[in-house]
C-alpha cells in the first residue's frame, strides 16, 4: 500500500502503515498516505462529521511518540470478505475507483470548500447523488483506505438512552394519543420481558408472537381496580396501561425476529423432527448409489384406516397393520403381510417370511390371479435395508437376522418418513385407492358423525385380497418420476417395476436369491429365551414354565444324560406363532423338540395366548395359596384352643408306671366308640323309618338298647378305668 517509515532512536522502533490509527488525547486519525521520500504522513480525522485532515512529518510524529503524546496501533479493519456479486458494493467500488484516479493518493484536494469539478463529473457519470458520493469518500478515508468499508452492513443496535424520548422514523400513528413512548433498546426491564416471552415462543408449538404479546400485556401492562355498577355491586375491572407506557407489537416482533434465527422460529412452529425432515438439504434421491435390484430395500408398517369385522363373529375389530418391503431400484413390493401385529418381532418376521414365499402360492391362497412367478419378482435378499426406529426394527432378533443373512441395516432419522419415500409412496397410492373404494364400507374418513365402525363388513382376509389385487396392478404400472439413464433411453426400457427388474438383471446381474431356505427360516426364529437341558426336565424354559422332550431323538437323550440333574444351558429358538415346538441345530438342520405330554394342551397356541393363560393360572394359584393359608391358620388356631383347655383341666403330673397296660385299656376303649354293629343298627332303623307308614312308626317305635360302651363314655375317667379292668379280668 504505502511505504514504511522506520525510525530507530534510543533503541526504539516505530512503524507506520497506511490504515493504521494514530490517536492523540482528544483526536483519532487514520493513516491515508505515507510519503517515504519526503517523510510526510497524511492523516484523516476518523470520527469527525466533516472531512478534515492534517499532515505530519515523520520526525515530529516520532518525537510525539517518544514522549507518549500519541499512540500508533493497527487499524480495526473488516475481516469479512465482501461478496463481489453484491450490486451495491460493485456500484460503490466503481465510483471509488474514479475518485482514486482523480484525487489520489493524498486526497488533500477533497478537503475544504474549493470547487471540485472532477467530483461533479464522477457524480454525473454514475448517476448518483452527491450525498452518496461523499458517503463513499468518508467510508474509504476514515477507515484508512479500506475498500471493504464500502460493503453494505446490516443496521446495528443504536446506543440509546432509555430515559430519553426519541423521534420515531417512518410513518406516524394516525392518532397521536395511541403512540408509544417506550424505547425497547438498551432498556433492561423491557428486554427482560421480551426475552422471557421469546423463550416461551421457542418452547411451545402453539404459542406464537401474537399470543405471546397478548400474554405479555396481561401479565405486565395490565392495571386492576374495583368498580361499582349501576346497582351498586362491586366488581373487579381490568384495563391496559396508557399507550405511551406500553411497547408496541411491532417493537416486540421486530426484536423477536432480530434475536432469533430462522431455524429456531421454524422449529418452534413445526417441531425439530419435522424441520429436519422438511427443511433438510437434498443432495440426491433414493436412486443415488443404488446399483440394481436387491441393492437397497425399504421396510415399514402402516395402519390401514379401515375397520374390519371378526372372522368368527359379526363384531367390529380394530384396524389391521400392513407390513411392506420395497425394492428401491424397481419400486415394487418384494414382501407384504397384513396382520394385527404392530411394532413387534412377530410383525417383522411375518413380513420377512413373506419375502421367502412364492407369490404365486400367496395369490392363489387369496383367490388373486397371477400369471407366473416372474410377474412378481421376489424371494431374494437385499444388501442393505432402510429401517426406522421402531422396536421391531431395533430389536436384538432383527439385528441377528440381518447379521446372519449379510444384510446391512441403515436406520433413518426418527420421524422422517420421507427418508423412505418408496414405501411411503406405495402406502399413499394404496390409501387413495382404498378411500375411493371403501368410502361407505368401513373406511375412516375423519368426517364427523361418519361412524365407519358401524359400516364395517370386510374381514382381514377380504381386505388382504383387495390389497394383493392392487399390488399386482401396481407392479405393472409405469413409474412416472423414474429418471431414465441415457442407456435406458437408447434401449427403450420401460419404467414399470417389471421392466426395471429385467434391465437390472442385464446390467447389474441377478440379486442374491434365498438359496438355503432352512438357514433363512432358522434366522427368522426367535432366540430371546433362556433354556436348560437336564436329565430330570429335558428342555426346560423357566420363563414360560414349559418342558420339551423327544424320546425318539437319541442325540438329545445323550445330552440330557450328560447334563445330569443340575442341568446345563442349551440355546434354542422358537416361533411365537406356535409354541408346540422349539428348535435347535442338529447337523446344521433345524430340529424340533416337542412339548411333553403334560403340556400338550398348549400345542397350536401362540406365545401371547399361552402367556395370558399362564397369567390367569398364576392368579388362581395366588388365590388358592391364600385359601390354603387361611385353612391352615384356622386348624392351628383350633388345635391351640384344644391344647389350652386340656392344659387347664389336667394340672397334675401323669403317672408312667403302668404305661403298657394303660395303652391296652385305651386301645380297647377307643375301638368300642364306633363299630360296624352300630352302623348296621343305625342303617336298619333308618330303613324302617323310611319304608313304614307314619302310624306304624308311632305304634311300633321302641327305645333302642343302650350300648355299654356309650354308657362308659358318660362315666368319669376313674370309673371307666375300673370297668375296663373288670372286663379284662373276666376275659382272662
Amino acid at each position: 500500500m504505502g511505504s514504511i517509515i522506520n525510525k530507530v532512536q534510543s533503541k526504539l522502533k516505530l512503524q507506520v502503515h497506511v490504515g493504521d490509527v494514530v490517536a492523540y488525547l482528544n483526536k483519532t486519525y487514520s493513516v491515508v498516505f505515507v510519503d517515504h521520500a519526503n517523510g510526510q504522513v497524511v492523516l484523516f480525522d476518523k470520527y469527525s462529521s466533516e472531512l478534515s485532515c492534517i499532515t505530519k512529518s515523520t520526525e515530529n510524529l516520532f518525537a510525539e511518540y517518544l514522549i507518549g503524546a500519541v499512540s500508533v496501533t493497527p487499524g480495526d479493519h473488516y475481516i469479512v470478505i465482501p461478496n463481489d456479486n453484491n450490486p451495491i458494493y460493485l456500484k460503490r467500488l466503481a465510483v471509488l475507483n474514479d475518485i482514486i484516479d482523480a484525487y489520489g493518493p493524498t486526497y488533500l484536494d477533497l478537503v475544504g470548500k474549493n470547487s471540485k469539478p472532477e467530483l461533479k463529473d464522477i457524480i454525473h457519470k454514475h448517476n448518483i447523488s452527491g450525498v452518496l458520493a461523499w458517503k463513499i469518500i468518508h467510508l474509504f478515508l476514515k477507515n484508512g483506505c479500506d475498500r471493504t468499508a464500502l460493503y453494505p452492513k446490516t443496521t446495528k443496535d443504536r446506543n440509546l438512552d432509555p430515559n430519553k424520548t426519541y423521534a420515531r422514523r417512518g410513518a406516524k400513528a394516525k392518532d397521536a394519543d395511541l403512540q408509544s413512548e417506550v424505547v425497547a433498546q438498551n432498556n433492561p426491564e423491557i428486554l427482560s420481558i421480551f426475552n422471557e416471552y421469546k423463550e416461551k415462543i421457542l418452547s411451545k408449538h402453539f404459542f406464537g408472537p401474537t399470543a405471546a404479546y397478548e400474554d405479555m400485556m396481561c401479565k405486565y401492562f395490565l392495571q386492576t381496580f374495583y368498580s361499582r355498577d349501576e346497582a351498586g355491586v362491586l366488581y373487579l375491572d381490568v384495563k391496559l396501561l396508557p399507550p405511551a407506557l406500553i411497547p408496541t407489537f411491532f417493537q416486540f416482533y421486530s426484536w423477536y425476529k432480530k434475536n432469533t434465527t430462522y431455524r429456531e422460529r421454524e422449529t418452534a412452529k413445526i417441531g425439530v423432527l419435522a424441520y429436519k425432515n422438511e427443511r433438510r438439504l437434498q443432495y440426491g434421491d433414493t436412486f443415488s448409489c443404488t446399483h440394481g435390484a436387491g441393492h437397497f430395500f425399504e421396510s415399514d408398517h402402516w395402519e390401514v384406516p379401515v375397520y374390519l369385522i371378526s372372522q368368527f363373529s359379526n363384531d367390529t375389530v380394530s384396524k389391521a397393520i400392513l407390513s411392506v418391503m420395497i425394492d428401491v431400484y424397481t419400486g415394487h413390493p418384494v414382501a407384504i403381510n397384513l396382520s394385527f401385529d404392530n411394532n413387534s418381532n412377530r410383525a417383522f418376521t411375518s413380513m420377512v417370511l413373506s419375502l421367502g414365499r412364492s407369490k404365486m402360492e400367496l395369490c392363489k391362497e387369496y383367490g388373486v390371479h397371477l400369471e407366473s412367478e416372474s410377474d412378481w419378482p421376489s424371494q431374494y435378499l437385499p444388501r442393505s435395508m432402510r429401517i426406522d426406529s421402531g422396536s421391531d426394527f431395533t430389536s436384538i432378533n432383527t439385528a441377528r437376522f440381518c447379521k446372519e443373512n449379510d444384510i446391512v441395516p441403515v436406520p433413518v432419522t426418527p420421524g422422517c418418513g420421507s427418508y423412505k419415500p418408496n414405501v411411503e409412496r406405495f402406502f399413499g397410492a394404496l390409501n387413495t385407492y382404498l378411500a375411493s373404494l371403501l368410502e361407505d364400507d368401513g373406511y375412516i374418513t375423519g368426517m364427523p358423525n361418519s361412524h365407519p365402525e358401524k359400516k364395517a363388513h370386510l374381514t382381514i382376509k377380504q381386505l388382504f385380497k383387495i390389497i394383493l389385487e392392487f399390488t399386482v396392478a401396481y407392479i405393472k404400472t409405469p413409474r412416472l418420476n423414474f429418471k431414465r439413464t441415457e442407456d435406458m433411453r437408447r434401449k427403450n426400457i420401460g419404467t414399470t417395476p417389471l421392466d426395471l427388474f429385467q434391465y437390472s438383471i442385464e446390467r447389474y446381474g441377478a440379486p442374491t436369491p434365498i438359496i438355503n431356505k432352512n438357514q433363512f427360516l432358522w434366522s427368522l426364529l426367535m432366540d430371546d429365551v433362556t433354556s436348560t437341558i437336564s436329565s430330570n426336565h429335558a428342555l426346560h424354559i423357566k420363563e414360560w414354565d414349559l418342558e420339551y422332550a423327544d424320546i425318539k431323538n437319541k442325540e438329545l437323550s445323550d445330552m440330557m444324560e450328560a447334563a445330569g440333574e443340575n442341568g446345563k444351558p442349551f440355546p434354542v429358538r422358537y416361533d411365537p406363532r406356535n409354541i408346540a415346538n422349539v428348535y435347535y441345530l442338529k447337523d446344521g438342520v433345524p430340529t424340533p423338540v416337542h412339548l411333553k405330554p403334560a403340556y400338550r394342551s398348549y400345542a397350536d397356541t401362540t406365545l401371547y395366548e399361552y402367556l395370558k393363560k399362564r397369567e390367569k393360572e398364576n392368579t388362581k394359584k395366588r388365590h388358592d395359596r391364600r385359601k390354603r393359608l387361611e385353612q391352615k391358620v384356622a386348624a392351628r388356631y383350633h388345635g391351640k384352643q384344644t391344647i389350652s383347655l386340656s392344659r387347664s383341666a389336667h394340672k397334675f403330673k401323669p403317672g408312667t408306671k403302668f404305661m403298657r397296660n394303660n395303652t391296652i385299656f385305651e386301645k380297647e376303649a377307643t375301638a368300642k366308640i364306633h363299630t360296624i354293629a352300630d352302623e348296621l343298627e343305625n342303617e336298619n332303623t333308618t330303613t324302617l323309618c323310611i319304608e313304614a307308614p307314619a302310624s306304624t312308626i308311632i305304634a311300633e317305635s321302641k327305645p333302642l338298647p343302650k350300648v355299654e360302651a356309650s354308657h362308659t363314655l358318660n362315666q368319669s375317667a376313674s370309673q371307666r378305668m375300673i370297668a375296663l379292668r373288670k372286663n379284662m379280668d373276666s376275659a382272662t
